[in-house]
């Protein structure tokens, strides 16, 4: 192992050992509480022709100290490494071609906040941002380095809901480069109103975007692709009933789709709705229905958590129907299953990979809109209150649109398992 190698891995021990020691002298001043996680994975021929097997590990503490009521800073380094990937110099002896750097640790999230009163925060560095159902904006916790954004974010509530603002950089670029004289970043405001008991959240939003990448042909290449997002959310229950819609518009006056055509919109649409039956077994059914235009910008979304686990497609160009099954027979097992029919929205244009921006085949080289369908099966067994055992199977059966054009190698099937366990602290 290297001695680079190894000094990480002493910070990242020590920084634990320093947070407990001080947790246990230093009294509510300084707070710790994290999670970690070890999973093996194996994915077959999901969007791919091969299989690959894989175990990882991710230790994520998290590191308050308040100096004072109105003040907090928050520190949240995290390690995230597969195994037998640490690139140390017996690898490099092996005949790689890697060097003797482990870039498994490094900090998620930083940030200063301050809280004049219970109403109001203003949160400055580093930080996760996960608005609503996580269909534009989330962590995306499944992957092992998750998301986080760097910038400004106020909170406000009130005795009709709550404001959030928020300002982010998402790449920061040199004040006078040739090619891109502008910082990405994003902007917006969203809003959370209480309108009765049976209603859980009535959310209404506006977002800017600001990407030089998807910049127009201007004078002196300074125009920029500014897009505009706006839309709402709603969440209901009542007598075992669930609801959740939400619809998301889209504004881009400078953007030139896939096909080289002007396009200036872009949508998304997801509803559900539930029913949990009565009695001590909390059965839960549902059925679910989305679709996403071919030039939609899905953001940040979280499409593990909505498009299937085998996390094959994003939500653009799009559409289709899923349905859901929970049992939870003691407050320590559940159980769960779901089915999906992924289409394409519009048949002159060709499926997208997770990233949202990835074509899967040619849109034009077949008229076929039936994509794939998947069945994702889970467990999850509590141990203690501290620790979750869970495991997952996913069976995903491609459509005409990929065994037509003999995509992923020709494969007619993709599979995907998980074990893994996770600790809170």
């Amino acid at each position: 192992m290297s001695a680079n190698l190894k000094k990480r891995h002493l910070v990242a021990l020590a920084l634990l050992l320093t947070a407990f020691a001080f947790d246990a002298f230093a009294g509510d001043s300084f707070q710790t509480k994290g999670f970690a996680r070890f999973r093996w994975g194996h994915s077959g021929n999901v969007g791919t022709n091969t299989v690959l097997d894989h175990t990882d590990l991710v230790v994520a503490p998290e590191f308050w100290f308040k100096p004072s009521a109105e003040v907090a800073v928050m520190l949240q380094p995290q390690y995230d490494q597969m195994m037998g990937n640490e690139k140390d110099l017996h690898a490099v002896a092996m005949g790689s071609s890697a060097g003797g750097v482990d870039t498994g640790l490094g900090a998620h999230q930083a940030f200063v906040s301050y809280s004049p009163n219970d109403r109001y925060k203003l949160t400055m560095g580093r930080q996760v941002v996960s608005l609503g159902d996580e269909l534009l904006f989330g962590e995306g916790g499944w992957a092992d380095n998750g998301k986080a954004l760097s910038g400004l974010r106020f909170d406000a509530s009130h005795s009709m809901g709550s404001a959030h603002i928020f300002a982010m950089t998402i790449q920061e670029n040199e004040p006078f480069p040739v090619a891109s004289p502008y910082d990405r970043s994003l902007m917006g405001l969203y809003t959370t109103w209480k309108l009765a008991e049976e209603v859980k959240a009535f959310d209404v939003y506006y977002f800017m975007s600001k990407d030089p990448a998807g910049k127009a042909a201007g004078a002196g290449g300074t125009d920029i692709s500014s897009m505009s997002v706006y839309g709402a959310r709603i969440k209901a229950e009542k007598s075992g009933l669930d609801l959740r819609f939400e619809y998301t518009g889209e504004k881009n006056p400078n953007y030139v789709s896939a096909g080289g055509v002007l396009d200036t919109s872009g949508t998304q649409m997801n509803a559900e709705l539930g029913y949990t039956m009565d009695g001590p077994m909390k059965i839960r059914v549902s059925g679910e229905y989305y679709d996403a235009s071919k030039d939609f910008n899905q953001l940040l979304a979280n499409t593990h958590k909505w498009l299937g686990e085998n996390d094959l497609l994003g939500r653009r160009n799009i559409s289709g129907m899923a349905g859901h099954v929970s049992v939870s027979p003691n407050a320590d097992w559940t159980f769960s299953a779901a089915y999906y029919m992924f289409n394409r929205k519009d048949a002159a244009a060709a499926a997208f990979m997770t990233d949202g921006t990835t074509a899967i085949g040619l849109g034009s080289a077949n008229a076929e809109k039936a994509i794939a369908t998947e069945i994702d099966l889970g467990a999850s067994y509590n141990v203690t209150k501290n620790m979750t055992f869970k495991v997952a199977y996913n069976i995903t059966s491609y459509g005409n649109y990929i065994k037509n054009q003999n995509l992923f190698g020709g494969a007619t099937k993709g599979t995907g398992a998980a074990i893994w366990t996770e600790i809170s602290f």
